[in-house]
């Protein structure tokens, strides 16, 4: 009897041990889980916030962004020495642009979009080109220090055309984006008046989500999942807007302007398959896609002058109307 007693006792014992022992692992399992939680959360907001943060982008990521400046000093201080300070008023306020107004009586306007990594002055070399065809030119100091990778910027786009129209009623107006300048004028076609004789997309995306998976690893050493959800929750708290927002695929499905996409083959920062996916649902006439050979992102003009100008001068040509 003692000895039954005993073992029961024991077995007792043995079953409150187990017990507590599966309470331990649950507990172990719960803290593990919620730090695992919390690491992604955390991690995911510092780097959405930067990839978001153009002040941080231009000072750590920009060497590997834009590898070579856009315009040498020959043509930045061309620039200056045309360039007029103009104000443009959208809904959410006002922003700055520089205006050179061509000697010709030209009908022609080139609007210059600089990007992430870069200023007005940075579109310098290009402004120039436009310029010696005859056009006039508005370059807009269009991004803040938080992007939103053209949800918002496109808003800015409109209203620089606007701009425009309110000045010349017989203005025909081209965009010249470069790379979130190249969203942004994507972006906002479905707000844009028929003036629109073309758009030129360099070194663009397809979208923000999927620019954010392309650029987690090259930039962030991380993979994008699951960070992609809680960045996309970051971004909708915190700026307002959504990944689904920047949806380029269905902008350019629904346009009728024709688009000239130049992209650099060795773009570490935008692969050239995004823009290659774009020009193959683009349905507008005279549209184009021209690569650049060996050049990175947003490099094309550095990498091959002659084809660059070359490509671009025939799309404007075929356009003019």
């Amino acid at each position: 009897m003692t000895e039954d007693k005993n073992n029961l006792t024991e077995n007792r014992k043995n079953l409150i041990s187990a017990i507590k022992g599966k309470i331990s692992i649950k507990k172990l399992a719960a803290i593990v889980i919620v730090a695992v939680f919390l690491w992604q959360a955390v991690s995911s907001a510092v780097i959405t916030y930067t990839a978001l943060n153009r002040n941080i982008l231009k000072t750590r990521y920009g060497e590997e962004i834009i590898i070579s400046p856009l315009s040498d000093s020959t043509y930045i201080k061309w620039f200056e020495s045309k360039k007029e300070e103009e104000t443009i008023s959208f809904a959410d306020g006002d922003f700055s642009a520089e205006k050179i107004n061509n000697i010709s009586s030209s009908h022609y306007y080139a609007i210059l979009l600089h990007p992430v990594t870069a200023a007005p002055q940075d579109m310098s070399k290009f402004a120039f080109h436009f310029y010696d065809m005859g056009f006039h030119i508005i370059v807009p100091d269009y991004l803040t220090n938080n992007i939103s990778y053209g949800v918002k910027e496109k808003e800015k786009v409109v209203a620089c055309v606007d701009y425009i129209n309110k000045k010349d009623k017989d203005a025909r107006i081209y965009i010249f984006g470069m790379g979130i300048g190249g969203a942004s004028s994507l972006l906002s076609v479905g707000d844009l008046p028929e003036n629109i004789n073309g758009i030129i997309a360099d070194g663009t995306y397809i979208g923000a989500e999927e620019l954010f998976k392309e650029n987690s690893q090259s930039l962030f050493g991380c993979s994008y999942f699951p960070k992609i959800y809680f960045s996309s929750l970051y971004v909708k708290i915190f700026g307002g807007w959504s990944f689904a927002e920047c949806n380029i695929r269905e902008s350019v499905k629904q346009t009728d302007i024709p688009i000239l996409y130049i992209h650099g083959s060795e773009d570490s920062i935008v692969p050239i398959g995004h823009s290659n996916d774009l020009f193959e649902i683009t349905e507008s006439e005279n549209s184009d896609h021209i690569r650049i050979f060996a050049a990175d992102h947003c490099q094309g003009l550095n990498k091959n002058s002659e084809k660059y100008y070359l490509e671009l001068d025939d799309f404007l040509r075929e356009t003019m109307k």
